[in-house]
Formats: C-alpha cells, sequence, structure tokens
C-alpha cells in the first residue's frame, strides 16, 4: 500500500468498539451495492 492509498482515523476511547486485527472494508452505493473490499488493519 503506498503513502497515497493511506488513510489514518482516530479510534474511539472505547477499546471495545473494534479490536485490533484485520478487517475488509466495503462502501454501498445508494442503490445498496457494494464496492470491492479493501483489507486494513487496526491496530
Amino acid at each position: 500500500m503506498s503513502a497515497a492509498e493511506r488513510r489514518t482515523r482516530a479510534r474511539s476511547r472505547d477499546s471495545g468498539v473494534a479490536v485490533p486485527g484485520y478487517y475488509m472494508l466495503f462502501a454501498v452505493d445508494a442503490n445498496g451495492v457494494p464496492s470491492v473490499s479493501t483489507t486494513i488493519r487496526i491496530h
């Protein structure tokens, strides 16, 4: 993954929101059609 493709988001102080690990991220359009997934890692 290039630096241009990286996204950084602040996470909640509540560690139960998303546990660290790898996840598949999808975007859904207005018709409910999902995009091709991308794998993200939460530290």
